[in-house]
């Protein structure tokens, strides 16, 4: 069977519909302030409520996205966790590293980032059930996930 070519690309666009411009942002990381103090800058500034769903981080030069992750996991009771996007975002990584020493690694090893998101509505996209969906349209493309996915 064929690789689609810009099948990633196109499913990105359509969750941009699915959700909406006002549920639909990003912005840039380049190793001058802590990441949790632009993460928390930027968040405050997007009037949505609780910010489930999930995000892409990707080099600005050559847009290659280097992880996919979700914020918000939902119990057997239909609730969400305490983790939204940007608590995720600044949570520890494995092995205790700091989101600031994660990401500050990243921009030292390719260049300025570029963090999207997009916040699903309540209970109608679960996030992983999204980023699991993004992670195969990529998987499809390239034929591996990104780079710092381990699994899917």
């Amino acid at each position: 069977m064929p690789i689609e070519v810009e099948a990633f690309r196109k499913e990105v666009e359509l969750l941009i519909n699915a959700v909406g411009d006002d549920r639909y942002g990003y912005f840039n990381y380049n190793g001058k302030k802590s990441f949790r103090k632009v993460v928390n800058t930027h968040f405050s500034n997007v009037r949505v409520g609780r910010k489930y769903g999930i995000y892409i981080v990707k080099y600005q030069e050559n847009n290659e996205v280097i992880y996919i992750g979700k914020g918000g996991s939902i119990d057997e009771h239909g609730h969400f966790g305490k983790q939204d996007i940007p608590e995720r975002l600044i949570n520890t990584r494995k092995g205790n590293k700091s989101a600031n020493a994660t990401f500050l690694e990243y921009y030292n090893n390719g260049g300025p980032l570029r963090i999207e998101y997009f916040v699903l509505p309540d209970k109608e996209l679960c996030p992983g059930m999204v980023e699991a969906f993004l992670l195969q349209a990529y998987l499809k493309e390239h034929g591996c996930l990104p780079k710092k996915n381990k699994k899917l």
